[in-house]
């Protein structure tokens, strides 16, 4: 497993989760 893949998981889940408090 790459940091890079693992780094862009993390910060798709960091944005649905900002999408979803900004709603």
């Amino acid at each position: 497993v790459s940091y890079k893949s693992i780094q862009r998981r993390v910060w798709l889940f960091v944005q649905r989760s900002l999408d979803k408090e900004v709603s």
